[in-house]
């Protein structure tokens, strides 16, 4: 993806995390580490 559309992923990942979090709490923080990791490839 495009660097413009890191906001949109942040949404994304956002509501992917919110989702994941009501059902699984831990399954939340793998969400959050691809997101990271997504971001940290893109800024390379």
């Amino acid at each position: 993806m495009a660097r413009t559309n890191s906001v949109d992923i942040w949404d994304f990942l956002t509501d992917v995390s919110t989702k994941t979090l009501e059902q699984n709490g831990s399954f939340s923080f793998y969400s959050v580490a691809f997101f990271y990791l997504h971001f940290f490839l893109l800024a390379l």
